[in-house]
Parts: C-alpha cells; sequence; structure tokens
C-alpha cells in the first residue's frame, strides 16, 4: 500500500479563500479557479455533464474566462490520457500489465499479474487527468469495500500510490463480463436464450443478499446498474462492483443536497430531486429495481435522449408493465420489480433483505409476498398520466353517486345505470390503444401479448348493450343540435376556411362528373341567370378580366365562384367590341372550362385564334391546346377515375373535418353533469365503433396509426415460424442455404459468413448470375414465379419481397471533384457527398426490387400513390408492381417496423448500390447506356410533353415517360433492380427520437424525373420527414439475426 496521502481542505486548496475572507474582496481570478474546482468535483461524481450544462448556472462575467479553462482541461486531459504510459508488459510496483478490461469517466481497468504472489488480479487506475479529490474518493472506496466479506461483492486486496499513479488492486474475474454487455447480446438474439429468466432471478437474488450486506454494515451504494454487476464465463455467482459512489449512514439516513450523482438512468427519485432530500438504504432498491426492469424487458425503465428528460420520467412517469413489453416475463418477476420501483420510497421494500426473500420464493415456486398494484391504485396512476380523461370519470362516478341516493328505492334504478359501469372501461381502452400501437413485430413472442389484449377487448365489447341503453336514456333527457347550430359552431372553430374550400372543390368536381355524364346540363347552365351587384367591381373591362380570371384559372386559390367570374367577363365584353380583344374572348373561354361548358369554351377559343395578333398567337395557340388536353382528359375512361377518386376523397376529408371542428357531442342538455355523461359515453361507443370496423379496425382490419388489427397479428404470429423455419420443406431449405453460404468454394462472397435460420424468411436459392442467396419475405406476399430463360423471378400481384443477403465488406464511400487521380472522382460530385470514406458494412439484407403498390397494400391496406389512377404525360400509369411513392420518411418507417423491416441506412443504400463500383454509376463514368439500366428523364419525356424544351437526358430513351412497373430494367452487380432511377429511395438517416424542424432524411437514386446527375451513387437528396412526393418510395431492408 502506498503512503498516505495529505488531507487537503478546500480551505488550502489553491485558489480558495479562507472561511472568514470577504467575498467582496476575493478576486476575479480566484472566483474562476474556485468555478472551476466545483466543476472538477461535479465532473468526478457525474461522468455525463457537459461544460455547456454547468456554464449555464455560472455568473456571466465568469463564463469567457471559465469556458476556456475547462476547454484547455479536455484537452490536457486527453493528452495526458493519451500518454498515461500504461501499456502491455509494463511493471507497476508488484504488477505486470496485460491487458485493458475497460475504461470509464474517471478510471481504466487493466488486467495485471501480482508477481510476488503469482496471481491474476485487476487494477484499477485513476486518470491521471482527474481532479484534487480523486485520491481520496479513491481511499472512500478501498475502505468501503475493506468492511465488507460477501461471496457477491469484490474482493479488495491492496491500494497503491506509486509512480504517479493511483490504483486499487482488486479481485479479477476470469472471463468474466458485465450484465449489460449480457444484456447487448440478448437484444440482438431473434429470441431469449433457454431459462433466462430463471437464471435471471438467480443473479439478482445473490445481488440483492450483497447488497443486503452492504446495507448492514451502514453502506449505500448509490451507483448500482448492469455495467457494475460482473458475471463469470458460468453466469453462477455474480459479483456486484464499483463503490466510487458509496455513501456512509451514521444514523438512520442520510441528507444529501441538490447534488446528483450517479448514473442517470438508474437513480432513485430521491437522489433525483434538487432540494435537500433524506435518501436511506431504500435508494438501493429503486436502483436494483430499475437494472432488473431492464434485464427482464432489455428496454430501460426510464430512456431519455438527455439527462434532464430521464430524471423527469423518474420524478413523474411510470415505466409500462414488464409483461405488457415481453410477454414472456414472469409475471411474479414483473412485481417484485415494479414494488421496487415505486417512486415513494414508503410503498417498496423496507430493505433488500424482503426482496431477496421474495425472489427466493420466486426461484422456489412459492407465492410472492409483494402483491400487484390493486384496482384503485393502477386507477390512480392512470389518472396521473391521463389527467383530462381522469376528470371526466371522476364527474361521472360523481353524477352516478349522486343519482343512487335519490333514486336507490327504485326498480328503474337498474336500468337507468346500467351503462354507468362503461365507466371503469375508459382506463382499460386506453391501455389497449396503448398496447396496440407497441405490439409488433408479429412473431411468436407477442403471441400470449395478443391472446390477452383479445381477452380484453371481448370484456369491453360485451359492455355494448349497457352502453346503447345509457346513451338513449340521457338522450331523451336532452335534444340534438340543428345542422344550423352545428355550422355556427365549427365556424367559430380554426381551420373552417379550409372545410369550406374542400366543401366548394367538392361541389365543382360533382358538376364536373355530371356535365362528362350528363350533356344537357350545359344546356340547362346556358339558360341560368347569374346576377351580381355591378358596384363592387370597376368598369373597365381588362380589371373585369383580371377579376374574372382569378375566379376560374385552373390553379385558383379558391372555388364557389365560378359562376360569378363567367359573368363578371360576359359583363365586360359588354363593354367593348369583343372582335378587338382576343385576351376578354380567352378568359371567357377558361371561365366556360370552369363551368364545365366544355364545347363552347372550345368554340370560344376558335374565335381568340382568329382574331390574335400574330405576336401573340403562339401563346394563344398554346392555350387552347391546353384547354383541348383537360376536355379530353376529363371526358376519358381515366379522367372519370380520377374525377369519382377525387370526389371519394373529398367527402371523406369534408366528413373528417366536420368531426373535428363540430363540437365533440352534437347534443344539448339542461342538466350539465348529463352532458359530460352523454359527452364520455359517446365518445366510448365512437371509439368502439372504429376498433370495429372491418376495414380500418383494430381486430381484424388495417388501421393509420396501428397497422393490421390483434386477430391478423395473431395469425400471423402463430404461422410465421412454422412457414419460415419448422414446417414443410423449410428446415431442409435453411440446412442447404445455411451450408452453401458458409462453404467457401461455392459462395466466395460470404468468406464463410455462418448464419442461422431467420424467422419470416425462407430461402429461395441462390442467384445464378450474382453467386448471391436470395430470400422470400412471407409476410408481405407469396414466392414469385422463376423464369428459367432468364434466370430471375417474375412479380405479380401476389408476390413478397425478395431479399438478397449481401455480404460484409468494407468500400469507399461518397465522392469527391477535386483529384482526377483520386477515388470516387466524380466531377459534378458536391460538397456535401465527400469527404470520400472507408467504411464497413455487415451482412444484411436488402429488397431486389422497390416495394410494390401491391406489397404496400398488404402491408397497411391503404393504397396512398397518387400514380394508383392517375395519366402522366398522356401514358396511363396503373398497376400493382407500380413502385409506391407519395409515402413520408415516418410513415415508411413506421410501417416497416410493423413488419421487423427498416429503412436501409446511407451507407447500406449506397454499398448495395455501387455493387463494387468506384464510378459515378455502375455503368462508368459516362451516361451513355444508362437507358438501359434505369427510368430517368430521357427523350421518352419530350415525346410524352410535346415539350422540346424540356430538360431531359437527351442521348438516353428508356421508352417510360413515366413511372415503370419494378424488375423492367437491367439489374446491377448484385441483382438490384431500379436503383438508378424510377423513385428515389428513403434512406434510415434518423436521429432517433431527437428529431427536430431542421431533421431532413436523405433519398437515394434520383427518379423518372430527373437526370442522370441526379442518380449518381453517392448524391444525397432531401427532404422533411413528413413530406410526401410523387418521385420518392421505399427499398426495405433487414438486418441479419445472428
Amino acid at each position: 500500500m502506498g503512503p498516505t496521502p495529505i488531507p487537503m481542505n478546500d480551505q488550502f486548496r489553491p485558489g480558495f479563500s479562507s472561511p472568514n475572507q470577504d467575498p467582496a474582496s476575493v478576486s476575479f481570478e480566484t472566483k474562476v479557479e474556485r468555478a472551476f474546482q466545483q466543476f472538477l468535483d461535479q465532473r468526478f461524481e457525474n461522468h455525463d455533464l457537459s461544460a455547456e450544462e454547468f456554464l449555464r448556472n455560472q455568473p456571466v462575467d465568469l463564463r469567457p474566462e471559465l469556458q476556456d479553462r475547462i476547454h484547455r482541461f479536455f484537452f490536457l486531459r486527453r493528452f495526458l490520457e493519451g500518454r498515461s504510459g500504461l501499456a502491455t508488459g509494463k511493471v507497476v510496483a508488484d504488477f505486470t500489465l496485460i491487458r485493458p478490461l475497460g475504461r470509464g469517466g474517471a478510471a481504466e481497468v487493466w488486467e495485471a499479474q501480482q508477481n510476488s504472489l503469482e496471481r491474476r488480479v485487476a487494477l484499477k487506475f485513476l486518470h491521471q487527468s482527474t481532479c484534487s479529490t480523486s485520491w481520496r474518493r479513491l481511499q472512500n472506496e478501498a475502505k468501503a469495500i475493506a468492511r465488507l466479506a460477501h461471496p457477491n461483492l469484490v474482493t479488495l486486496y491492496s491500494t497503491h500510490r506509486v509512480e504517479n499513479y493511483d490504483f486499487l488492486a482488486l479481485e479479477l474475474i476470469e472471463d468474466g463480463r458485465n450484465l449489460s454487455d449480457l444484456l447487448e447480446e440478448v437484444r440482438h438474439a431473434p429470441e431469449f436464450p433457454e431459462q433466462y429468466f430463471l437464471k435471471l432471478a438467480r443473479t439478482f437474488f445473490q445481488v440483492a443478499q450483497a447488497l443486503q450486506h452492504a446495507h448492514d454494515h451502514g453502506l449505500i451504494h448509490r451507483d448500482v446498474k448492469p455495467a457494475n454487476i460482473l458475471l463469470d464465463s458460468t453466469q453462477d455467482i455474480p459479483k456486484l462492483s464499483d463503490f466510487g459512489l458509496v455513501k456512509e449512514i451514521a444514523g438512520e439516513s442520510l441528507t444529501v443536497s441538490g447534488k446528483v450523482v450517479g448514473t442517470p438512468h438508474y437513480l432513485s427519485p430521491e437522489q433525483c430531486r434538487t432540494q435537500r432530500q433524506e435518501i436511506d438504504l431504500r435508494t438501493d432498491l429503486f436502483s436494483f429495481g430499475a437494472t432488473l426492469y431492464e434485464a427482464l424487458t432489455l428496454n430501460r425503465a426510464f430512456p431519455g435522449e438527455t439527462r434532464e428528460q430521464v430524471i423527469d420520467k423518474i420524478l413523474h412517469q411510470d415505466p409500462p408493465h414488464p409483461c405488457k413489453v415481453h410477454a414472456l416475463v414472469p409475471r411474479d418477476l414483473a412485481v417484485i420489480c415494479l414494488k421496487a420501483l415505486e417512486k415513494n420510497s414508503d410503498n417498496r421494500y423496507s430493505s433488500m433483505k424482503l426482496l431477496a426473500e421474495d425472489l427466493e420464493r420466486f426461484l422456489s415456486h412459492e407465492p410472492i409476498h409483494a402483491k400487484a398494484p390493486g384496482w384503485a391504485t393502477r386507477t390512480r396512476k392512470w389518472a396521473r398520466r391521463h389527467p383530462t380523461q381522469a376528470t371526466v370519470v371522476v364527474l361521472g362516478i360523481l353524477w352516478i353517486t349522486m343519482i343512487s341516493s335519490f333514486f336507490i328505492r327504485e326498480y328503474e334504478l337498474n336500468r337507468r345505470l346500467r351503462g354507468t359501469l362503461a365507466v371503469s372501461y375508459v382506463p382499460a381502452l386506453q391501455e389497449l390503444e396503448e398496447d396496440a400501437k407497441r405490439l409488433f413485430p408479429p412473431f411468436p413472442e407477442n403471441i400470449q401479448a395478443y391472446e390477452s389484449w383479445l381477452r380484453r377487448w371481448q370484456e369491453i365489447d360485451g359492455k355494448q348493450a349497457d352502453i346503447n341503453y345509457t346513451i338513449s336514456w340521457l338522450q331523451a333527457r336532452g335534444r340534438k343540435l340543428s345542422e344550423t347550430e352545428l355550422e355556427t359552431y365549427r365556424s367559430s372553430r380554426p381551420g373552417y376556411n379550409l372545410l369550406q374550400w374542400q366543401r366548394l372543390k367538392l361541389k365543382n368536381l360533382e358538376d364536373r362528373l355530371a356535365a362528362i355524364e350528363l350533356k344537357s346540363i350545359e344546356t340547362t347552365k346556358n339558360n341560368e341567370p347569374f346576377s351580381f351587384d355591378l358596384s363592387r367591381f370597376s368598369q373597365d373591362p381588362n380589371r373585369l378580366a383580371n377579376a374574372a380570371w382569378k375566379r376560374v384559372f385552373n390553379s385558383r386559390d379558391y372555388y364557389g365562384e365560378e359562376k360569378l367570374g363567367l359573368a363578371i367577363i360576359d359583363h365586360a365584353l359588354e363593354l367593348t367590341d369583343p372582335k378587338q380583344d382576343a385576351w376578354l374572348l380567352a378568359v371567357r373561354a377558361v371561365a366556360l372550362l370552369a363551368n364545365h361548358q366544355f364545347d363552347a369554351a372550345l368554340a370560344a377559343m376558335e374565335d381568340v385564334i382568329k382574331i390574335a395578333p400574330r405576336r401573340e398567337l403562339e401563346a394563344y395557340q398554346s392555350l387552347s391546346n391546353s384547354i383541348s388536353r383537360e376536355i379530353r382528359r376529363h371526358q376519358s375512361k381515366q379522367g372519370i377515375l380520377e374525377i369519382k377518386k377525387g370526389i371519394d376523397d373529398l367527402r371523406q376529408s369534408v366528413e373528417t373535418l366536420e368531426r373535428q371542428l363540430g363540437p365533440e357531442v352534437s347534443w344539448k342538455f339542461q342538466d350539465p353533469l348529463h352532458e359530460r355523461w352523454h359527452q364520455m359515453v359517446n365518445t366510448l361507443q365512437n371509439n368502439l365503433e372504429k376498433y370495429r370496423h372491418p376495414q380500418s379496425g383494430w381486430i381484424d382490419g388495417y388501421s393509420d396509426d396501428f397497422g393490421p388489427g390483434i386477430r391478423l397479428r395473431l395469425q400471423m404470429a402463430r404461422s410465421i415460424h412454422q412457414r419460415s423455419i419448422s414446417g414443410g420443406d423449410a428446415p431442409t431449405l435453411w440446412r442447404e442455404a445455411i451450408e452453401s453460404i458458409q462453404d467457401r468454394e461455392e459462395c466466395p462472397q460470404y468468406e464463410g459468413l455462418q448464419i442461422k435460420p431467420q424467422l419470416g424468411l425462407l430461402p429461395l436459392g441462390q442467384n445464378s448470375k450474382t453467386g448471391l442467396w436470395e430470400f422470400i419475405h412471407l409476410l408481405s406476399g407469396e414466392i414469385p414465379n422463376f423464369d428459367s430463360r432468364r434466370k430471375d423471378w417474375v412479380l405479380t400481384k401476389e408476390s413478397g419481397i425478395v431479399f438478397i443477403l449481401l455480404p460484409g465488406n468494407s468500400f469507399f464511400m461518397g465522392a469527391q471533384s477535386e483529384d482526377p487521380s483520386g477515388r470516387n472522382y466524380d466531377p459534378l460530385a458536391l460538397s456535401n457527398e465527400g469527404p470520400v470514406s472507408l467504411v464497413s458494412v455487415e451482412p444484411f439484407f436488402i429488397s431486389k426490387y422497390e416495394l410494390t403498390q401491391a406489397q404496400w397494400h398488404r402491408f397497411t391496406g391503404q393504397e396512398p400513390s397518387r400514380n394508383y389512377f392517375k395519366v402522366l404525360f398522356g401514358v396511363e400509369v396503373t398497376g400493382d408492381l407500380i413502385p409506391v411513392e407519395t409515402i413520408t420518411w415516418k410513415r415508411a418507417n413506421t410501417v416497416l417496423r410493423w413488419y421487423g423491416l427498416n429503412l436501409p441506412t446511407d451507407k447500406q443504400w449506397e454499398y448495395a448500390a455501387r455493387a463494387g463500383s468506384n464510378s459515378p454509376w455502375f455503368t462508368g463514368n459516362l451516361t451513355l447506356g444508362l437507358d438501359a439500366f434505369g427510368n430517368l428523364a430521357d427523350r421518352a419525356r419530350i415525346e410524352a410533353l410535346r415539350n422540346p424544351d424540356n430538360l431531359v437526358e437527351d442521348g438516353l430513351e428508356d421508352g417510360r415517360p413515366s413511372l415503370s412497373p419494378v424488375g423492367k430494367f437491367r439489374p446491377n452487380d448484385f441483382g438490384l433492380y431500379d436503383t438508378l432511377g424510377n423513385v428515389g429511395e428513403w434512406c434510415d438517416t434518423s436521429l432517433g427520437s431527437d428529431m427536430n424542424e431542421d431533421f431532413t432524411p436523405h433519398y437515394r437514386g434520383g427518379s423518372y424525373v430527373q437526370l442522370a446527375k441526379d442518380a449518381r451513387f453517392s448524391n444525397r437528396s432531401s427532404t422533411k420527414p413528413f413530406q410526401k412526393s410523387q418521385t420518392v418510395g421505399i427499398r426495405p431492408a433487414l438486418e441479419l439475426q445472428k
């Protein structure tokens, strides 16, 4: 053991004044030094403390100098840590260093050989750049461990301070790791390891005994977390380590100030509160519970992106029930965990001993003493999370109580209150909604949760008769609002202008359809008189024409004044000679078109062409052609389909807006209690009807928010293992695939890759052209047909996603335009495409084709793409094999994750698209020949648009002016189709939950409206995550389950 350190109090520390010193006389430099030492102390106790967070609480005049000091400190620390001199083979005192085991914010741990005793030990070295209190804290940790002797605590051998090194010699856990490492492995496993929860209970039982031993000796650990629970190779004897934040209890409790110490995710509420707070041994119970929760669910109990978010959740939010996160979690372990996580320490176990005894009862298959929260406790917690709904529920119950006391003697009471029990189903329905959102993907581990969900739903659904009776009973005591009252209410709400705009546009579309289907409507409209107040308008013909134009041109901002626009231009023509002004006649032609008088509009344009001045003739001819095309499009079969679809969409939108802008309940009651009760029960009824809907409900339909219904998910979960792994030919197919992929001669690209059967996938075989293996994703559709002539797949409407397993590799990502002899040179490269970097990619699956309309429809039950019924540039664009588009990045992520899929990352996408190429396109450095590989803006668009000035690739012609069905062009060397053009493809440029308004995810590969330069491998376009585009689609990816 090294020499005893000299005590150093703050009053002797450099830069600190004596206790009697007048603060006003303290120099500026002393204030800075004092604040800097405070930062060092706080940084030692909280490694996550940032300079910015510390400086916010410092005086403004000190911040610049203090920021400079802190910056120099971090620079020096990095320098010193990099030159600590610790290296394999170095001898420090009696120890020879062997290898580093880990590194933290204040210390690093090495495996070493103690030469005198010939044994292996672990040495915990303080960083040379740590603050002045480091050695004292290390000694405190040593003294704490020395007082303890327990098989589940790390043993201390000695302390040392030699050669400028401060360190402890501790027991070495042979071939060990910590619990955090184990949990990370389980997270990436397809299912929980065998007897996982039983082994977990044994581990935590022993850790609880170790903590009780520390508590018996008056010590609070204050930093219980997965990283501090060490496991040997057998996982039979866990060891609790790191007593760096240990506190001794002098009496029954310990008072702490607002200084927060410990790892944020595992702090107790009493540790998090900023005011002075008494803590006792039960603070370790909460940290123990948070650690157990993470081990049971593989999710942190209190996640968050910042320290403040985590602390807020610890103080104010309860974590989801472990059994709802993973249905396989044993209920008794969940109850033990949640009792330890009670925010009020009086509601936790009173000692770690009692918690350990409950774990022992679980291991012995005996009833535990802890009880799950009762109805009252669950309701109270639900009310904390949902205060508004809770208020309504309380008012409803109060009303029930009042009328119960009044009618208690009457038999009619039972009939009148039959529906009041529905109050208790409000929180239950809320829980169902929360569970429906998170129970993905539809794999076997969620079967029990799905079955439980359906049982709870059936219980609520069985109350329908009572709800109906209650609504009828209440409505008999009120009156329904008139349509006038409803409209008056809506007109006072934000969004009413949008409702009116949609109503008028809907009326315009309905009139257009009637004009097409009933030709006689034109005669009727021509004879309809229309009067307006002339005094509102100028009597100048040109100003009248401008006023008319605003009301009739094709891209007008409002609808409903088309008749007025026609009347205005007719009046303008009365004020002048119509044969002398082509502009006025042209406005009248457009007005006739807006009023759906198609023949009259064409005749009017003929008159315009006759009198148009020569210099303006080309412009008027262009307008005439545009009107003719518009009319032909409207009257075509495809145009009528478009109009009908537009009418259906607008009707649905108008109905939705009317509901949103109207009062929540369209009934009026004399008694406000009746009104509140009716509002609550009516909302419950509306939700039940929505959930039962066969197309968009939660049970058997597909909803926007929750995806496939729970019964559909249950069917998928029950069958997917048998379909993809255990049933039929699946075991044979997987055995052949695994052996082939591992064979270096048969599949050299995979370099001996070892895989296991992948849940949800089925091997299709090795592609004879690329040598890569391909798989079918069974939840997205059926196995496609194989064309033996083309030696590739032929997709149909029913075909699922075909995945290619790409081997892991390194490649140079990006492009640069500065050095023609350098890597990935591209004269068109932009600054955001560099620098060129060597990146590594792990093996992963990526879709051979862009996601099709039919596959999206099977995923969601919806057809969101505008191109599904559309004629673009004179070409009919319909079909199930057209790539899906008009999907936001956010929506794409959500839907793919429902089925266990994801978007490719930027590096995955570029690796897959390049397929080994370092040039701008996989055809090389020239655009020549690209029309064989992708659908870009080329001469085919000129012919369709009849506009020679349109910007296109003049030397290319792929024959597709618009979208192409997937797989119609040549694939790249990995076998991927359409990575060049057709639609851009979203990439997972995610920032997690920290998305802000500036977040702009990437889409790659160009599209049918873009040039070849936009389809270069390194080009990265971006837009908002909630922005839709007709030119951006999806290419799904899937991580390889190891």
